[in-house]
This record gives C-alpha cells, sequence and structure tokens, in this order.
C-alpha cells in the first residue's frame, strides 16, 4: 500500500513539475517578447528625439480671458503637434484663457476647462480651434 501511495505521490510530483516548467517557460517567452517590443520602441523613441530642433516658446500678452472651441479638438499637454493628448474638447465648449505662445509660428493657448476635477483640465489648444470672446467691462 505504501509502495502505491510513493509511485501516486511521484506521478504528482512528475505533473506539477511539468505543469510549472511549461506555464515558466511560457512566462519567460512573453517576457522576451516584450523586451524586444520595449527595445523597438525605446531605439523610435530616440530617433525622433534626436530629430527634434530646438524649441523657442514666444509669450505673448493678450487681453481677453475666455473663449468658445469652434470645433472638437485635443487639449494637449504642450504647445506641439504631436504632443501627447490630454483629452478632447467639444465644439461650443467655453474655455478660460491663461496665456499665449507663439511657437514655430503657429499661435497656441493656454486654456483652463470649466470644471470641479483638477485633472487634466488645463492644456494647450491650437489658435485655429477657439473663437476668442472680447472681456466685457461693466
Amino acid at each position: 500500500m505504501t509502495f502505491i501511495l510513493f509511485i501516486l505521490f511521484i506521478i504528482i510530483l512528475f505533473f506539477m513539475y511539468t505543469y510549472y516548467n511549461n506555464k515558466s517557460y511560457k512566462t519567460k517567452l512573453k517576457m522576451m517578447c516584450l523586451i524586444r517590443e520595449n527595445d523597438a520602441l525605446s531605439n523610435k523613441l530616440t530617433k525622433i528625439n534626436k530629430n527634434t530642433q530646438s524649441i523657442s516658446i514666444k509669450y505673448e500678452s493678450f487681453d481677453i480671458s475666455s473663449g468658445k472651441i469652434n470645433k472638437n479638438c485635443d487639449l494637449l499637454i504642450c504647445p506641439i503637434i504631436n504632443s501627447p493628448k490630454l483629452t478632447i474638447i467639444k465644439k461650443n465648449f467655453k474655455v478660460d484663457i491663461l496665456d499665449c505662445a507663439e511657437i514655430f509660428n503657429k499661435k497656441w493657448y493656454f486654456v483652463k476647462l470649466p470644471s470641479e476635477y483638477t485633472i487634466n483640465n488645463k492644456g494647450w489648444i491650437i489658435s485655429d480651434n477657439i473663437l476668442l470672446q472680447e472681456n466685457k467691462t461693466v
């Protein structure tokens, strides 16, 4: 009887070893693929960063404090066309204008979205996407 239990124990150990060995092998393969993909993306990013020319931002003074979005547009993290997008702003949405700048001969506005949340509520919009509203003095 003990011999049968011993054999059964050995068989169970063998199947457990095989199962976890296969699982470990698959995990290693996934990790190798992810490392390769990460290296490729890092190389691509390095090439992009090397090609980036120096950026000069010319801040401009202005008297307008609000505007209305004239077409759906992206709220960007910085005033560069291919910068990461924070959110999409819908047409006719009213925004507060905090600053104005010119980069690569394009005018940008740093705006704040009227929101109770403080996450992703400030960013840059290209001037083509906003209709400026004159300040009303009483």
